[in-house]
Formats: structure tokens, sequence, C-alpha cells
């Protein structure tokens, strides 16, 4: 996982390095602003915990299931989706 998030920054730091027109000799401040950018989203991103703190999500899921028809696989799929669309996005093109 640590690795995924240094690659995850230092794809977001030549992103803003491009956007700045490529300047010379700044790659530690946009190294640091893009960890920083991450971390803060990361802090605002929604957290997958069950709204009763001790009962599995599971549980939670096989309930929604039963309340609104689904099955399961679809009920925790929009939850992922919903929890995902909150999320910021970053171009990870080169």
């Amino acid at each position: 996982m640590a690795r995924s998030r240094g690659i995850e920054i230092v794809r977001r730091a030549y992103e803003l390095w491009e956007q700045a027109g490529k300047p010379d000799g700044q790659d530690q401040e946009f190294y640091h602003q893009a960890e920083r950018e991450l971390t803060e989203a990361a802090a605002l991103a929604p957290t997958f915990r069950s709204p009763r703190r001790n009962e599995p999500a599971g549980r939670i899921f096989k309930a929604q299931e039963r309340e609104s028809g689904l099955p399961v696989t679809a009920v925790a799929a929009n939850s992922l989706r919903t929890a995902a669309a909150a999320l910021p996005t970053f171009s990870t093109a080169f």
C-alpha cells in the first residue's frame, strides 16, 4: 500500500510540474504539494464503517438487501460507487 501511495504522489507531482510549465529545480516543492493534496483527499474520503460500530459490514449489506430487494452484491457495489463519487480525481496520464 505504501508503494502505491508513493506512485500516486509521484504521478500527481509530475502532473503539477507539467501544469507549471516544467520548471527546473522545483521537484521537491511539487512532490510535497502532491503529498499534501493526496493526504487531504484521503482525510476527506468517506470510510467504510458500519453505522453500528461492532456489526460486520456484511450483516449491514444483508439488511439493506432485504429492504431494497437488490442482491447483496448490488447493495455493496452501490455503496462503493457512492463513496468513489465523493473522491477527488487526478489525471494519471503522462
